[in-house]
């Protein structure tokens, strides 16, 4: 009798506080949506990325980093301090986006020092994907520097390798077409691809071999026999930006594919050939 008492008592106090909660997200959604323009809008992201309610947090430090602005960096760093691993990982995105070309330097900083500190593994792998979102200059120290954190992350067998895969994606992307081969970073892409690891992670392995031009007949044509259909087709897309001497060999073997996407591919190969 006593318990449906105080249920009685405490239910509009219940009903007031969901309706508060119900409020506040709400307020944080319409100011993601609308990048923030008002300063009223502004100023209740940053304070609620600081909230120990991590779902808010969460949303207002991802609305932080939809703005692009990279002067917002001071006021998205601390939520890579958070307690709530959800909001270190919203952090971590959002310092990427937040930092643009002109302040990405500044980021990677902040990056690699919280990828040496972080324990929790999806964090790091948010962290490791989002130092390669960096807009780093090419041909500087830092993003020589990233390239080789992303790598020595990709080469241990561990909860990171997807981060770092995805990472070194987004970083091989922006490489210019006219950079010099990398002898060290394709071999060791190369040992990535021949790795006994998931297919997911086999597929982030080729698809950072074909944006760094990095694909040698051997590993291309173990991926086109690989039993991932994905992994196949990303392999005979990857013959496109090759000069193989076999490459219309691997072509033909990417032809007579039993999965359609990959004999797509390989028609696209056959039209550059």
């Amino acid at each position: 009798m006593r318990l449906y008492l105080l249920s009685i008592l405490l239910a509009p106090v219940v009903a007031h506080a969901q309706r508060t909660d119900d409020s506040l997200r709400h307020a944080l959604l319409a100011a993601e949506d609308a990048r923030a323009r008002t300063p009223a809008q502004l100023d209740l992201l940053v304070a609620t990325s600081r909230s120990s309610d991590a779902a808010h947090a969460a949303i207002a430090v991802r609305a932080l980093g939809r703005r692009e602005r990279a002067d917002l960096l001071p006021q998205i760093a601390p939520s890579l301090r958070h307690a709530d691993p959800s909001v270190r990982a919203a952090g971590a995105v959002a310092m990427a986006q937040a930092a643009g070309a002109d302040r990405a330097a500044e980021a990677w900083q902040v990056l690699r020092t919280e990828a040496a500190q972080e324990t929790d593994g999806a964090v790091q792998r948010a962290i490791l994907e989002s130092i390669g979102r960096l807009r780093l200059a090419p041909d500087t120290p830092d993003h020589g520097a990233a390239q080789r954190l992303l790598l020595d992350a990709a080469m241990r067998d561990g909860g990171t390798r997807t981060g770092a895969l995805q990472g070194l994606g987004h970083l091989l992307r922006r490489r210019p077409a006219s950079t010099p081969p990398d002898p060290e970073l394709f071999a060791a892409l190369r040992r990535l691809a021949a790795a006994p690891m998931p297919a997911s992670d086999r597929r982030l392995a080729l698809a950072a071999i074909a944006a760094a031009r990095a694909g040698d007949e051997a590993t291309l044509a173990t991926a086109l026999g690989d039993d991932d259909t994905e992994v196949r087709r990303l392999a005979a897309a990857a013959l496109r930006t090759t000069l193989l001497a076999a490459r219309a060999r691997l072509i033909d073997l990417a032809l007579e594919d039993a999965a359609v996407q990959v004999r797509i591919e390989a028609l696209r190969d056959f039209g550059q050939h």
